[in-house]
């Protein structure tokens, strides 16, 4: 019999993960949308600025050899809560290697851990599993243009306590045009099972309303008390991982929105902001 546990272990000790490999740019620029002008910076899947951070899926099972390569201007760091810390450092112009392997699936969060970074929008969306589904990322994101530029221009010297946003972003985009994004939205058919990745990268908490539907909470990093509710409103405090699942059971097109009112507008223009779509099919 011991010998039989002996040959499990050395059975388990040689399973390997499978290895995964992707690349991300930290690029700097300004998004333009209607009367919005943010200063932003972004893990971008390629080398020249994106909009959108770059969504990164893999498997369960899988380690994930993640290189950084750092266009902006100042140093960065690489953090995902629970897995890498932000004692690292991408200076300018630097290339980093970083190994990412979670012990679960679900939505995890990763981000630049430097104030430039971090304040400006350096976060992004990790998707492991649920290859089989249909997938949609919502990267929510929240700021005030002015205080954007001083981040951006080196001014800023600190995040103020009383803080006033003034542009909300899905994907980095603002209503109407979250509509032309794909990633964000969602469209299926009634029966099919979907699946959110949602990540709150801003700085205030963002209840999220379905309208039309239930979503079940999936997974989630913070707050892990409210696994496998099922909520047609889910509030994400900063920082927050989560993935939603929703099955359709009737057809239409549905909105899904912020209830916190103030974030339906972008600098007082109204409709804008935090507003996106469910377009379900018979």
């Amino acid at each position: 019999m011991k010998n039989l546990f002996i040959a499990i272990l050395l059975c388990f000790s040689s399973i390997s993960f499978t290895q995964v490999f992707d690349t991300v740019y930290l690029y700097r620029d300004t998004i333009h949308q209607g009367n919005v002008i943010l200063n932003v910076v972004s893990f971008s899947p390629v080398d020249s600025f994106v909009t959108t951070n770059a969504v990164i899926n893999m498997d369960a099972g899988e380690t994930l050899n993640l290189t950084v390569i750092n266009r902006d201007t100042v140093d960065h760091s690489l953090v995902i809560d629970d897995y890498i810390e932000s004692n690292n450092s991408v200076a300018v112009n630097d290339t980093v290697d970083f190994v990412f392997q979670p012990s679960e699936n679900g939505t995890f969060r990763y981000y630049s851990g430097t104030d430039q970074g971090k304040y400006l929008g350096a976060s992004g969306i990790i998707l492991v599993g649920y290859q089989n589904y249909s997938r949609f990322y919502w990267n929510l994101y929240d700021h005030n243009d002015t205080l954007a530029s001083e981040f951006a221009n080196g001014t800023a010297t600190g995040f103020p306590t009383e803080y006033r946003p003034s542009v909300f972003l899905i994907n980095n985009y603002t209503f109407p045009h979250t509509l032309t994004d794909t990633l964000s939205y969602v469209t299926g058919n009634v029966g099919d099972t979907i699946v959110i990745a949602c990540i709150n990268s801003g700085y205030m908490p963002h209840s999220l309303h379905f309208h039309g539907y239930h979503v079940r909470i999936e997974s989630v990093r913070k707050r892990t008390h409210t696994l496998f509710w099922d909520k047609d409103t889910y509030p994400l405090i900063p920082g927050e991982a989560v993935l939603f699942r929703l099955i359709p059971d009737q057809e239409g097109m549905y909105p899904v929105h912020d209830h916190n009112l103030i974030t339906v507008t972008n600098t007082g223009a109204y409709p804008g902001g935090m507003i996106t779509r469910l377009n379900i099919q018979p």
